[in-house]
């Protein structure tokens, strides 16, 4: 049920906000509202499981707000709502920890799984419907190609494809099925759009590649025989399809670099920006503790990010809590291992991975079908 409440929320806030609705934010509304059931459903069931849980959020936020208070002369400034947000969005995944401490995905009728195959494949239809028609309201950009259905911020879609794709690659990997799915979650990956979600496709399939041993077939020789002459033959009507399908792109790369198109400016940033701050704005307590306007001086490189956010101090006790309490590799198959290396991969030159709220909840579904047998 949480799954399509989420899920309708981030719907609603797409739908209402190309219309032009006065208010469109129902993802934060829902969100907000199951933290406030979650702490008080979480006190009337206190025990000693979330008791780490609980220490760790009580850590964090008196950490956020050293942090807050030091950055500023004057202690909290104009921005202290809107980075207090962003703390709620970092913790978020621990939120729903605390929640379901006492009910972990591993229900034998897996009915949380099927409904997550439902979510998937509908915002795949979404996409795919979208760029048949190129209908605006399914557009992951306005101004080049990408098409993310029903969820209105790239990074969403970015991370949603990827979980999806570890998702349906390990489910025809370990049981040799979901294989339609699995190509409907390509073309759809294709279709959204992003950098990085292409890097973790094409890393995904080389993935694939090798743990199904297609190098083996020699239909595969064929295949990429027949596609290299398409792709020579055709070279240039390539060029100018990719620089038409590209063209924000292109015009970064003819006035900046590769890096900068590569990165989306974060690279810029990242020189304008991170060092500035830590060196103009930060004292000794900042660099333990962080502190900052976060949406200014944000760089979305992630672990500058994180470091930005929480300093020291808070990175490496939320690191630890992360890959302790959430993405534990000891207890993920190997497959998904290399996957969430992956993810991790482009999360750091991509960002907004660990403060992505509307993701968290993906995020343990695909983790609990990753478990290695007890």
């Amino acid at each position: 049920m949480l799954l399509i409440v989420f899920y309708l929320s981030e719907a609603f806030t797409k739908i209402t906000y190309y219309f032009h609705a006065e208010f469109h934010n129902y993802s934060a509304i829902i969100k907000g509202s199951f933290i406030l059931f979650t702490l008080c459903f979480a006190f009337v069931n206190f025990n000693k499981k979330r008791k780490s849980i609980l220490f760790f959020l009580i850590s964090m936020s008196l950490i956020f707000l050293i942090g807050q208070y030091t950055f500023d002369t004057k202690g909290f400034n104009s921005n202290f709502f809107q980075n207090l947000i962003y703390s709620t969005r970092y913790v978020f995944v621990f939120i729903l920890i605390f929640f379901f401490i006492d009910y972990p995905f591993k229900f034998k009728s897996k009915i949380h799984l099927m409904v997550y195959e439902k979510i998937v494949l509908l915002n795949s239809l979404f996409i795919i419907i979208g760029f048949i028609f190129n209908l605006k309201i399914f557009w992951t950009y306005n101004s080049r190609f990408g098409f993310n259905g029903l969820f209105i911020v790239p990074s969403i879609t970015t991370f949603f494809y990827a979980l999806a794709l570890t998702y349906f690659s390990y489910q025809y990997i370990k049981f040799n099925k979901k294989k339609l799915e699995l190509l409907i979650v390509i073309i759809a990956a294709l279709l959204v759009g992003t950098k990085a979600l292409l890097l973790f496709l094409l890393l995904t399939l080389a993935h694939l590649f090798i743990v199904k041993k297609i190098y083996k077939l020699k239909l595969f020789y064929l295949f990429a025989s027949i596609t290299t002459v398409v792709i020579v033959s055709n070279i240039n009507f390539i060029i100018n399809f990719l620089k038409n399908k590209y063209d924000t792109l292109f015009r970064v790369y003819e006035n900046y670099d590769l890096i900068t198109m590569l990165t989306s400016y974060r690279n810029l940033r990242l020189k304008e920006n991170f060092i500035p701050v830590i060196k103009e704005n930060w004292s000794f307590v900042n660099y333990l503790f962080g502190g900052t306007d976060f949406v200014k001086y944000r760089v979305e490189f992630e672990l500058f990010d994180v470091f930005l956010f929480w300093g020291i101090v808070g990175s490496l006790i939320y690191f630890y809590f992360y890959f302790t309490k959430v993405i534990s590799f000891t207890k993920i198959v190997k497959f998904g291992k290399i996957q969430i290396i992956f993810l991790l991969i482009i999360a750091m030159l991509s960002g907004t991975f660990f403060n992505n709220a509307p993701v968290t909840l993906y995020l343990l579904v695909v983790l609990s079908s990753l478990r290695t047998p007890i």
